[in-house]
């Protein structure tokens, strides 16, 4: 880990580094704040889970799109542009949540925005990477980045966005949206021979339609690709509602919701230091299938989960 933090990979991937690492904990503060934001506006669990489908729901019907328009733009004006404007779009809830003004509709659609931006902005953030550093240093950046987004997303977000929503509930938003604002400034700063965009020779369905084929004729990408579909959708729907599971059936604060999420962010981080090792030594089909096993087995806990000394107080 020293290593691989103290190797120099050159100023433009600094910035990069920086901006990415500003922006997951953005990211992570609002990820554990707007269930909570949503659940003090209603108790209704297909309400509160509809935030997060509208989040989630770009990368269902853009995704595809998303990849043609990375391909074809300039990938550092296209992190710019969309940064800002999820800055603004964030500026906006933070200033209905303060003034009282906030309802579901306008939390729905700023959620879709963000989600349609970080289908945007992620597809070009990678594609962006190569040109920062030199071949030989690629994993080294890799490696770094996932270590950052580990951090910054899931271990030191996630309690500051109780935090912050338990001291002012618009101050999460008002944080998420600096923090796009200063991740644009970063990338805006960064200086590297930008790459050619691809020759455009036809429409961008036929783009997309291309993609599909190429996948589709891949049998172990294309086995991997469903079977991990259907997986995300078995593993991140008791999230949509986890912050009414929190509250109500465990009775944690606030704070202790986000605590709770930093929990998932160490098993994340356990995780990712571990399945090297494992998979040398029992193969990735078998820890995939182990995986699988395991999470069956936590969502079984989550279905009837115990009290905790962690609960409100009875009053």
């Amino acid at each position: 880990m020293r290593a691989l933090m103290s190797a120099r990979l050159g100023a433009a991937f600094s910035k990069l580094w920086t901006a990415s690492a500003v922006s997951n904990v953005g990211d992570g503060i609002t990820m554990a704040a707007g269930p909570l934001l949503v659940a003090s506006l209603t108790s209704e669990p297909a309400l509160v889970a509809g935030a997060a489908f509208a989040q989630q729901l770009p990368w269902l019907i853009i995704s595809l799109i998303s990849g043609v328009y990375v391909d074809r733009l300039n990938r550092r004006h296209l992190i710019i542009v969309v940064n800002v404007l999820r800055g603004l779009a964030l500026a906006v809830l933070a200033a209905a949540v303060a003034t009282s003004t906030a309802s579901i509709p306008l939390i729905y659609v700023v959620f879709f925005l963000l989600g349609t931006g970080e289908t945007l902005a992620d597809t070009a953030f990678s594609a962006l990477l190569p040109a920062t550093v030199a071949p030989e240093q690629l994993t080294t950046a890799n490696s770094r980045l996932t270590a950052t987004t580990v951090l910054g997303n899931q271990l030191l977000s996630k309690p500051l966005g109780g935090w912050l929503f338990a001291a002012g509930a618009a101050l999460p938003f008002a944080a998420d949206a600096l923090t796009f604002l200063l991740a644009a400034a970063l990338t805006s700063a960064i200086r590297v021979t930008p790459a050619r965009p691809a020759a455009v020779g036809g429409s961008v369905r036929a783009d997309i339609a291309a993609g599909i084929r190429w996948l589709w004729r891949h049998r172990p990408l294309r086995t991997l690709a469903v079977t991990m579909g259907v997986a995300n959708v078995a593993f991140c729907a008791p999230f949509a509602i986890f912050a009414l599971n929190a509250q109500q059936r465990l009775g944690l604060t606030e704070v202790g919701y986000g605590l709770l999420l930093t929990a998932f962010g160490v098993g994340g981080l356990a995780g990712s230091m571990l399945a090297p090792r494992l998979s040398a030594r029992f193969g990735s089909t078998a820890l995939l299938r182990g995986g699988l096993i395991v999470e069956i087995g936590t969502h079984a806990v989550l279905a009837a989960p115990p009290r905790t000394r962690w609960s409100r107080r009875p009053s």
